[in-house]
């Protein structure tokens, strides 16, 4: 760390000083940008929590509809991911993560992802270009975390931030609302569109400023300076646009057809979905929503005037979309009349909300005028639905003194006004409803009427309350708030998961808008002071639950989601305030007690949750797994808000929800059922259920819990949770059992039919993974016995392979010899089948060891570059420390001397410091476990696909893992590292081509006899020419493979006359092989012209 930041501090006085010498050039663009670099402060992101709101849903959107490859390759890579962060391997973590964004894509492309199938291309492809940009910024995401990409490229950091802040509204947005065209239907969706981009406008879109600037820039004279805000005028106004004509825009597309035949009722929703934007980003200009725009002194004036056309167009768009279509029953009142009351009543509404927020009731004027228009509003709202003249006064008190009581805050008045609505409220539902004889989830309509009076009672009761300061008014206001939580979600419960067959009794958005409403008010009142932290907790976890209705329809899930909430979140909200401290140890565990125990009441949630992801049952090794992986994800709340600073915290998290996720991805069978936890209508699959009607067949039960305990046990010892690093002891039995581990399942699980490997196998897996262990983990005795573990690793193999084949020559044998014997074809046909088996082992078995190989080429490497970066950074460190003061030159020429310093030092750190180290064995050994896994994976590209050519740039970069060894090539360093890659593809290509001639040349040879001579001819001229052809291709191999041993620079003109040679091979040739040969030399030769180029400018520039 602090060599990084003396080479920040050795950079930025760089940049000062050249600075200063080209301010002439330059002018006030090149101090403004280096002023802006030095306020550059390395801090953590603050906004994860917006970012995770936009991204997290279309994540599990994009992953849901992917497949398991998708799903696997993100599990797998962000393990690995993992490993290397807690390795301090930061650039190997950092390159694990794009590769693994990288591979997520590539499955999502090749699964083919989308919702709608049936869809036109042009927007399959929209979805599929959306899901690979949600991994794109997910990976960015990630990437902003890590403290060293900030101290090392600040600009880069910078930039993801305002990356992340301009597109994760509209791209997230866009994801989440096909979800939600997936699930409720594409006819409301316009409307969803806006919400969600409502709430990501407030979100992003109101200036905030950068995470990393300085603390001093941050706050300046009671503004945001523009620089240091993390969006500009173009983004800002980007997200303002989306918002005011993506939904509508997306509104006229769904429903162009019946625009003109559904007039006006289209037309309106277009208004709404016009206007109510405006409305909306006025209320935000209010908090700097529009702040590029908001430069003229008469803005106020201007926000007035639209917002007054704006409420005009929306409140008649309402009467006409919301009253007359929806509510046109409880009308009794003839047109047109009922137009005229209805108009007076919403515009007076209205007109009394825009006076309160301008504040026209504290002025004596205009009271009066208020008041009377509030009354006429009501008494209009009650004729229109029939009341009788006998209760009119009812609502005519309640809007007098709700007026009276806003100018005056007369406790008395509100009293009046509560008692007024809640007679309206009750004549209402008497009225209509309490006449009417039918059940609603098992509860009579008059039970729910009664309970609707009490709630609006409680409803109009508590903004008054929230207004008394006494002590005892905050109880009683937190206990009607959780009262009213709690009945509403009851209420709701009941008539969203009965609604009727022919209409919808209480749709979906109601839902939505009442979760909403209810977290807005119990926030405000958070922040007021008027509700307690316990109270604040209760209700954010009911209304958040309440959401869950929307896609699993359950009688359970609202409650039992309200449990799980609740066990998750009193990290978050109950010790929220920093002045208390941490939570206590003892608190811990008694949360994860709570934990566990929720995770195990949701059961049905769970359940339901895998049922609605995947269409089928899950059985009891997957639902163990789902609940282990949900018990998981529910620590991390815990651990990073409470318990970061507790390494052994993190270690256990990630293991448990890394052993639910292999529990669901693996899908062992228990060896007992877990029937007894369930309900009769929640029984889970078996396996002779998967396996009729569905593609998820379950591992054969030990074997597959032992693949789950080698890869958990791998993880432990990675995270250090196992202390394997520290007791030569119980590293080697950690290792000995790792490998006995996979011995064992491979033997079971895919060696099952060749009982002689057994022993051999498990045996050859045990030195893997002791040679593994005590490679990365050295010990005393790690030099003088790891070299004859590997010797012992390698000599197992063809002991195995001959093994294999006399048992398939065997079969074969007496295959052939009972054929002719026995009339049972059945018999003949599984010894030809074993046969068959017995080959396809070789095959495996060459494969395993070729993968087995190459793990142990990877550790190798891995810690011969630890080793090197440990003695690189000591000597850097004590040249840092010798001379503290450094003159102008030192900061010129301070990069080349670090590279310099490392250059010399690569040198003597591989025959001195490793055999110091006792490492002086690894590099030959990693050399030959690298060359053993290429020559095998090349037996298996002849086995499997006859040798086909493509195949070797796939294989060729293996040769990367090649490491610098006297006994193998002298003078084979850094320099030469892609020499071999290079190398092996042109000359696999050249023999490959070599033996194609080859082989034409006996096929000639034997056809002489019976072909005629002009075929004969004509067969002899193919062979010469494509011979030539192959000889001119070579001489670009050639040049740049030396090249690429010694970056000698060759003339231009030597290159300028062998390159077009190449172009003979592709036009004239009829061997493709041949063809590639000429393209892979026009591209050598194009690479080495601009690596000589790159090189002599480089040193022109240092002389």
């Amino acid at each position: 760390m602090a060599t990084a930041a003396g080479l920040l501090s050795m950079e930025a006085s760089a940049r000062r000083l050249s600075g200063g010498s080209l301010s002439g050039l330059t002018g006030s663009s090149a101090s403004s940008s280096l002023a802006a670099e030095s306020r550059f402060s390395p801090n953590p992101f603050q906004y994860n929590g917006r970012v995770a709101l936009a991204l997290i849903p279309c994540l599990l959107v994009v992953l849901g509809d992917a497949g398991q490859v998708a799903v696997g390759t993100l599990t797998i890579g962000l393990l690995i991911t993992y490993i290397l962060d807690v390795f301090d391997m930061k650039e190997g973590s950092f390159f694990a993560l794009w590769l693994t964004a990288m591979g997520v894509s590539v499955s999502l492309i090749l699964a083919g992802v989308g919702f709608f199938p049936f869809l036109s291309r042009t927007v399959y492809m929209l979805f599929l270009g959306s899901s690979v940009a949600v991994v794109f910024l997910a990976a960015l995401w990630i990437s902003i975390q890590y403290k060293w990409l900030q101290l090392q490229h600040p600009g880069v950091v910078l930039a993801i931030e305002r990356l992340l802040f301009a597109t994760c509204p509209i791209l997230g947005a866009a994801v989440q609302t096909w979800a939600v065209v997936a699930t409720v239907g594409i006819g409301k969706a316009p409307f969803y569109l806006h919400v969600i981009l409502s709430a990501f406008f407030w979100l992003f879109s109101i200036p905030h400023s950068s995470s990393f600037r300085s603390k001093s820039e941050r706050s300046y004279g009671g503004r945001l300076p523009q620089e240091s805000l993390i969006l500009g005028p173009l983004e800002s106004a980007v997200h303002a646009g989306a918002l005011l004509f993506l939904p509508m825009i997306f509104y006229y597309g769904t429903h162009y057809p019946t625009i003109i035949s559904s007039f006006p009722l289209r037309e309106i929703d277009c208004l709404l979905l016009v206007f109510v934007p405006v409305l909306f980003l006025l209320y935000a200009s209010t908090r700097g929503g529009l702040w590029w725009l908001c430069g003229a002194q008469d803005f106020q004036r201007t926000r007035l005037v639209i917002g007054a056309v704006a409420l005009a167009v929306v409140v008649g768009c309402l009467e006409f979309r919301v009253v007359f279509r929806s509510f046109s029953g409880y009308i009794h009142i003839e047109a047109p009349f009922s137009y005229v009351l209805v108009s007076i009543a919403m515009y007076g509404m209205a007109i009394s909300f825009a006076g309160y927020a301008l504040g026209l009731y504290r002025d004596a004027v205009t009271l009066p005028f208020v008041t009377i228009l509030l009354v006429v509003s009501a008494v209009s709202v009650c004729i229109t639905l029939g009341m009788p003249a006998l209760f009119l006064p009812a609502p005519a008190a309640a809007a007098a003194y709700l007026a009276q009581f806003l100018s005056s805050k007369n406790m008395m008045s509100y009293l009046i006004h509560v008692v007024g609505v809640v007679a309206t409220v009750l004549w209402f539902l008497v009225n209509h409803f309490w006449h009417v004889s039918v059940a609603i989830g098992g509860q009579q309509l008059q039970v729910i009427v009664i309970l609707l009076v009490v709630n609006a009672a409680i409803a109009f009761s508590i903004p008054g309350l929230a207004l008394v300061t006494m002590k005892l008014a905050k109880h009683v206001v937190s206990a009607l708030l959780i009262f009213q939580g709690v009945l509403v979600c009851a209420l709701e419960n009941v008539m969203y998961n009965n609604n009727l067959e022919e209409e919808e009794l209480y749709p979906s958005y109601l839902v939505v808008a009442t979760s909403v409403l209810g977290i807005l008010v119990t926030r405000r009142l958070d922040s007021d002071g008027k509700l307690g932290r316990w109270p604040y907790w209760i209700l954010f976890c009911l209304y958040i639950a309440k959401l869950s209705m929307i896609v699993l329809t359950s009688k359970y899930v609202l409650w039992e989601m309200t449990v799980l909430l609740m066990a998750v979140t009193p990290s978050i909200l109950l010790f929220r305030d920093k002045t208390h401290g941490k939570m206590k140890v003892i608190y811990g565990w008694l949360n994860v007690g709570l934990i566990v125990a929720a995770v195990v009441f949701c059961r049905y949630t769970i359940f339901d949750a895998i049922v609605w992801w995947a269409g089928i049952r899950p059985s009891d090794g997957v639902m163990l797994g789902a609940m282990v992986f949900t018990a998981g994800v529910g620590f991390v709340p815990m651990v990073m808000y409470q318990f970061s600073h507790l390494q052994s915290a993190r270690r256990a998290v990630v293991l448990v929800i890394s052993a639910g996720l292999l529990m669901m991805f693996i899908r062992p069978s228990l060896p007992f059922s877990l029937g007894f936890v369930w309900d009769p209508h929640y029984w889970v699959a078996y396996d002779d259920y998967n396996s009729i009607y569905s593609d998820m067949e379950i591992t054969a039960g030990w074997p597959a819990w032992l693949l789950v305990a080698m890869v958990m046990g791998s993880l432990a010892g990675a995270t250090s949770a196992v202390p394997i690093q520290h007791q030569a002891s119980v590293r080697l039995w950690y290792a000995v059992g790792m490998g006995l581990s996979v011995g064992v399942y491979l033997c079971a699980q895919f060696f099952g039919e060749a009982p002689l490997l057994h022993a051999l196998l498990v045996g050859s897996m045990m030195c893997a993974s002791v040679f593994i262990v005590f490679a990365w983990y050295p010990s005393s005795w790690s030099p003088r016995v790891l070299p004859w573990v590997f010797a012992l690793f390698v000599a197992l193999l063809p002991m195995m392979y001959l093994l294999e084949g006399r048992a398939l020559h065997k079969a074969e044998a007496f295959a052939k010899e009972v054929e002719d014997e026995w009339d049972d074809w059945r018999g003949v046909e599984d010894f030809h089948k074993q046969a068959v088996i017995l080959g396809g082992l070789r095959t495996s078995l060459v494969g395993l060891y070729a993968a087995v190989c190459l793990l142990m080429a990877l550790t190798i490497k891995l810690k011969l570059a630890a080793m090197l970066k440990a003695g690189v950074i000591a000597p850097s460190k004590a040249a840092s420390g010798s001379e503290p003061t450094s003159s102008k030159s030192h900061v010129f020429m301070g990069q080349h001397r670090v590279v310099q310093q490392r250059r010399t030092i690569s040198s003597v750190l591989t025959t001195k410091k490793m055999a110091t180290e006792g490492g002086s064995w690894m590099p030959g050994v990693g050399n030959v476990a690298t060359l053993l896994s290429f020559a095998l994976c090349l037996l298996l590209n002849f086995e499997l696909t006859r040798g086909v050519d493509r195949a070797i740039f796939v294989l060729a970069p293996i040769l990367l893992l090649l490491n610098q060894d006297v006994n193998l090539v002298r003078g084979f360093g850094d320099r030469q590292r892609y020499f071999p890659l290079t190398a092996a593809v042109s000359i696999y290509l050249a023999i490959s081509a070599l033996c194609r001639i080859i082989q034409e040349c006996f096929d000639l040879r034997g056809a002489a006899g019976v072909a005629s001579p002009n075929v004969s001819d004509v067969g002899w001229w193919w062979i010469v020419k494509n011979g030539l052809l192959l000889v001119i291709s070579l001489p670009n191999h050639t040049i740049f493979n030396k090249f690429m041993w010694d970056y000698s620079r060759l003339s231009n003109v030597i290159l300028l006359c062998i390159t077009p040679l190449n172009i003979l091979s592709i036009v004239f040739s009829d061997i493709t092989t041949i063809r590639v040969l000429g393209v892979i030399g026009m591209v050598y030769a194009t690479v080495q012209f601009f690596i000589s180029r790159h090189v002599r400018i480089m040193g022109l520039k240092y002389i």
